[in-house]
């Protein structure tokens, strides 16, 4: 097997896809739906797990830490849009934020994996630059409010 071209053209291609991933997870090859139940039985007494503890429970491990900061980043940017839309002025979901932060591509759901094909209308478009938009703009706010704080 090891001596097989086939084997060998199909390793280095591997190889190079491996390096094209912006961060990995910690669930291996297990599909995200079935570690979704596993994470969701264990540790919340079988309550259904938001996609947002999903994508924290599959890219942080208290022993190492985060999977890479990019993960760390989204993790970070996910709870900042929950908080700033769960806090009144206008409401969010879930799903939209797993839709702008670490984003969607054809036929794939990022943290469920394969499923019902995300919307990806001009409608969406334009709601995922209005809540970038409002995500700079509290953030902006924020860093502000910290400067004031410290004069």
């Amino acid at each position: 097997m090891w001596n097989n071209l086939e084997h060998k053209k199909r390793c280095k291609i591997n190889k190079a896809n491996r390096t094209k991933l912006k961060y990995n997870h910690f669930i291996g090859s297990k599909a995200f739906v079935a570690a979704r139940a596993e994470i969701g039985g264990k540790e919340f007494e079988g309550i259904d797990l938001d996609r947002i503890e999903l994508y924290k429970n599959t890219h942080y491990k208290n022993k190492k830490g985060w999977s890479s900061e990019e993960a760390e980043t989204n993790y970070n940017n996910m709870k900042d849009l929950q908080a700033l839309y769960t806090s009144g002025e206008s409401s969010i979901t879930i799903d939209e934020i797993m839709d702008v932060v670490p984003g969607t591509k054809s036929g794939y759901i990022k943290g469920l994996g394969y499923g019902p094909k995300p919307n990806t209308t001009r409608a969406t478009q334009r709601r995922t630059t209005e809540l970038e938009d409002s995500l700079k703009k509290a953030k902006l706010k924020a860093a502000s409010a910290q400067n004031k704080l410290q004069k």
